[in-house]
């Protein structure tokens, strides 16, 4: 018998299996998710504070150099909102 559901990722860290049972996993959940958080964290900080040499990486030209960086830095800070929308999303469900 098919669920009547499609299980999400969230849905299948948060929930597992043993043997015929479901059993409720929801510390490993929100340890997951708040190690994502950290991951998307620790990202950010290398965006906004070393964009120059990140984009210095792709490529050779100043000018290409200058306006990646300034992305990278809008990039990196509208992530940090939207990392803390993710945990929030995953703790609530």
């Amino acid at each position: 018998m098919s669920p009547p559901f499609k299980p999400t990722i969230v849905d299948l860290l948060i929930v597992g299996r043993l043997s015929t049972y479901a059993i409720a996993a929801v510390g490993l959940g929100l340890q997951a998710i708040m190690i994502l958080f950290a991951l998307l964290g620790l990202l950010n900080i290398f965006m906004v504070t070393i964009p120059h040499h990140l984009a210095s990486l792709f490529s050779d030209h100043e000018a290409t150099i200058e306006e990646a960086s300034i992305y990278l830095i809008i990039v990196g800070l509208s992530q940090f909102p939207l990392a803390m929308v993710l945990v929030i999303g995953g703790v609530l469900r």
